[in-house]
């Protein structure tokens, strides 16, 4: 393995690790919701972007449980982004229907027919 690489990886990682911390609070303290999402999203590709990387390292290295906590990181935070782009795309009924927030303290029960993706 070429020692210029490692070095590379390690930059790359440390870029996607800041570019996750810097956004992740940015769209804490932001208010408008889409703005929020956008950040949130570009955390979230900063921070899987990273980990995976990281995750590849320890397992080169032969760090097993090093490299299985970043894996274990990385699907994590690819779950959150699938729910951040969930929620700034699906309109918001359809986000009450599966998310199961006002549905089910009204006892009411959601159809398919209720989700209107062009809307």
């Amino acid at each position: 393995m070429d020692p210029r690489g490692g070095r590379k990886l390690n930059i790359v990682a440390a870029a996607g690790l800041a570019v996750g911390s810097v956004f992740g609070l940015a769209g804490t303290l932001v208010t408008d919701p889409h703005l929020q999402a956008a950040l949130w999203a570009i955390d979230s590709v900063g921070l899987v972007m990273a980990t995976t990387l990281l995750t590849v390292k320890f397992l080169r290295k032969g760090c097993d449980v090093i490299a299985a906590g970043f894996l274990v990181f990385a699907i994590g935070e690819s779950v959150i982004l699938s729910g951040t782009a969930a929620q700034s795309f699906l309109p918001s009924r359809a986000l009450e229907c599966f998310g199961g927030s006002r549905c089910s303290r009204l006892h009411h029960r959601c159809h398919f027919s209720d989700i209107r993706f062009l809307s």
